[in-house]
């Protein structure tokens, strides 16, 4: 559908091209990366590549603690979208086009809550 393609393509545009939203992309997933160290180390470790440029916008977080399926519902009941690997890893990925910092510091308190951290 080319009205689709161009209403995305719309969308980057306001966005302001590529080049932002890479940036905020690193930004975000840096700052997760960041309060998942922080807070959640007894928890989680990080499975993603740990050099920005080999990662996109997500990260891998294998759950030392906790059963995955219980933390992915209660995420999900919570408002908050990731995805699910068997047996033990959860992907998180703040979206730079929609998620924002604020977005990102809930995500991690909440898994907080989740796992009693």
């Amino acid at each position: 559908c080319v009205a689709c393609v161009r209403a995305s393509l719309d969308v980057f545009e306001k966005a302001g091209g590529m080049l932002p939203i890479r940036e905020k992309s690193l930004k975000l997933t840096a700052y997760l990366e960041f309060l998942l160290k922080r807070d959640l180390s007894d928890h989680v470790d990080i499975f993603t590549p740990p050099n920005p440029e080999e990662r996109g916008a997500q990260l891998s977080v294998i759950f030392k603690t906790g059963d995955i399926d219980e933390i992915f519902d209660r995420l999900q009941a919570a408002g908050i979208v990731s995805d699910k690997r068997k047996p033990n890893i959860m992907r998180l990925s703040p979206a730079p086009l929609y998620n924002t910092f604020s977005d990102v510091f809930s995500t991690v308190q909440e898994l907080k809550r989740i796992v009693g951290a």
